[in-house]
């Protein structure tokens, strides 16, 4: 049977707790054979700065090297992911604009309840 490449696969996508169903290797793969294409926009220059609290002046540059040096990497959607120290950077998959970075909340060792949407 002749496949649809215009269509993608159900399985393609499937959907995992923490993110879609891709390997630990194309994920790394991809985000530094793009580290050459982030950037972002004078505003999230300035989202950035203010929510992570940064003096540095190129927050692109400080953004690779925290991309560089990431614990963790997960694609949800449209958007990667990077788990560095205390602080998460949302990177758009598809441009690879920096959209924002936030502190990670810390959470209590004992505390496995899920988080109640605001």
């Amino acid at each position: 049977m002749m496949r649809d490449f215009n269509t993608r696969s159900r399985d393609a996508y499937s959907k995992k707790a923490d993110g879609y169903d891709t390997s630990r290797e194309e994920i790394y793969t991809a985000t530094f054979a793009n580290l050459e294409k982030l950037h972002t926009t004078k505003h999230g220059v300035l989202r950035i700065r203010q929510n992570l609290g940064l003096t540095d002046d190129d927050v692109v540059a400080w953004c690779k090297e925290k991309t560089i040096l990431a614990d963790k990497i997960i694609r949800k959607g449209k958007n990667w992911y990077v788990y560095v120290d205390d602080a998460v950077i949302t990177i758009n998959a598809h441009s690879y604009t920096i959209i924002t970075a936030h502190k990670q909340k810390a959470r209590k060792q004992n505390d496995n309840t899920p988080r109640t949407p605001r």
